[in-house]
Formats: structure tokens, C-alpha cells, sequence
């Protein structure tokens, strides 16, 4: 099963499929990428339509009510506090934390059969740090102007179940190889489809930049006493599986700020 580079159907800025780069990729391309490299995600919804280009800060400031609020109001609030409370939030507006990879292996399990978008995103240094812009790929101004080389980005939706009382529902980004890998067991028998209900993963890494290895060792259900996790029912998959990022969860960069950003730096 080859996945498709629209992801669940939404259009992503190429028709192009994204392996046909592989040979070509940067050679520290699924190396993990450190919490200010995550890729950037906007607010949107699973459900909600493609947002053309950048958001606007000034949307927000438009939003926002003029003058001081009224502290003496008696309507009844629904506020929680607490960190869950903020976890609850976070989730609510269509954010999805990144799923970190280390020596120790993590239990994951996939909440879809393919990845839910894949596209091309270049990293370039500002002056207040490394920022990640979405490529437009076809007359792309930071390929033409500056010369720059995107990286593909792979995301899945998984839960993690590093805190088996608390499963967490995250992206996993990676690049070219780690997908392929993953495309493969995905085709197997034992392995397919990844998000099956009974199946789970063990994932870790070995090594560093592009000597790093992605470990996934497939587990039953059965399995997961030997890593003091229970398995999921169906109806806690199904509640977790609604708090998936979609293709709208990224930030995509509209033609006129990458000219921009090209002018700035070239």
C-alpha cells in the first residue's frame, strides 16, 4: 500500500509523489528533531478546510473586545485548572504534541493505517533562530531565490503509552526512510494494516544524525503485560482517534510571505 501524498484526501501544495525524492534526501533527514524544530501547526481542525497561507495575528486582535472586561458578570464560566486542564485545551483546538524517540523503547500504538499528510518544509536560519516555512514546491521562492533544500515531513497520529494511565495522542514526524520502513510493515501480513486493533509497537533509536536507527518491534495486545500496559478498548481508541491532528493542523505559507522571507534573506 503506497501512501498518498494528499493525506486522507486534502490537497497539500504538490501533485507529486513523495518518494520520488528519496535518493536525494538530506542526509540527516530523520534524525529527531529538537523541540524548536518541531513543524509548526496551526489551530485548524480535522474537519476544517485548508487555510490559505499564514495566519493573520491581526484576526485574533479583531476578535478580541475592546476595553477592559467586565469582572462583575454573573454568567457561569466552564474553567477547569490544572495541567490536565491545559492538556484538555490543547487538544480542543487542534494541537498535537511531537512524539519523541530515544534509547528506551516507547509503546505506541498508530491510529491510522497512513500518514495524515506529507509535504516538504525548509528549515532557514533567522535572526532570532531556526524557523521552518512550508515548501509551494513549483516556483517555490526559497528553492529559486535562496537555493534551499526542503526536507519531506511524514506525520502520523499515534497515542503514547509511555504513562499507561494517562494515553496520549501525539504527532510523529519523521522523514523519508523511517516512512518507507514503516510503508513496508505496513504491507506485511502480521503487520497490516499498522493501526489494526490488537497491534501495538516498541519504538526506539540508536545512533545519531545519519547513522540513527528507528527500532519497531510490532506487540499483540497479549504482549503488553511484559510492559505493564493494558490494552486500549475499542471506545478509548475511538475517543482518542478524535483528537488526531489532520492536514489543516499544519501551518501552511502562502506564496507572498515566502517571497518575503526570500527578499530578507537573499
Amino acid at each position: 500500500m503506497a501512501f498518498n501524498r494528499r493525506g486522507r484526501g486534502t490537497a497539500v501544495p504538490s501533485t507529486s509523489k513523495y518518494a520520488k525524492d528519496v535518493d536525494d534526501e538530506l542526509d540527516n533527514e530523520d534524525e529527531e528533531e529538537t523541540e524548536e524544530e518541531a513543524p509548526r501547526r496551526s489551530r485548524g481542525r480535522r474537519d476544517s478546510s485548508r487555510p490559505a497561507g499564514r495566519r493573520s495575528s491581526a484576526r485574533e486582535d479583531d476578535r478580541r473586545p475592546a476595553g477592559r472586561a467586565n469582572t462583575r458578570s454573573t454568567t457561569k464560566r466552564n474553567a477547569e485548572g490544572g495541567w490536565d486542564a491545559l492538556k484538555k485545551a490543547k487538544s480542543s483546538e487542534g494541537y498535537s504534541e511531537n512524539l519523541k524517540i530515544g534509547q528506551d523503547e516507547v509503546v505506541i500504538k498508530f491510529l491510522e493505517p497512513e500518514p495524515y499528510v506529507v509535504y516538504k518544509q525548509h528549515w532557514l536560519q533567522e535572526n532570532d533562530g531556526r524557523k521552518s516555512f512550508s515548501c509551494l514546491e513549483e516556483d517555490c521562492p526559497l528553492c529559486d531565490t535562496l537555493g534551499d533544500k526542503p526536507r519531506n515531513q511524514v506525520l502520523f497520529n499515534v497515542i503514547d503509552l509511555s504513562d499507561p494511565q494517562k494515553p496520549a495522542v501525539k504527532t510523529w514526524a519523521m522523514g523519508i526512510r523511517l516512512a518507507e520502513k514503516i510503508e513496508v510493515l505496513s504491507s506485511k501480513p502480521r503487520t497490516s494494516p499498522i493501526d489494526r486493533e490488537d497491534l501495538y509497537w516498541a519504538v526506539s533509536k540508536s545512533g545519531k544524525g545519519t547513522k540513527t536507527e528507528y527500532n519497531l518491534e510490532p506487540l499483540k495486545a497479549d504482549d503488553l503485560e511484559d510492559w505493564d500496559v493494558e490494552p486500549l478498548d475499542p471506545e478509548e481508541i475511538e475517543e482518542l482517534r478524535e483528537q488526531g491532528a489532520g492536514p489543516d493542523s499544519v501551518r501552511w505559507d502562502s506564496r507572498e510571505d515566502l517571497e518575503e522571507i526570500a527578499d530578507d534573506l537573499s
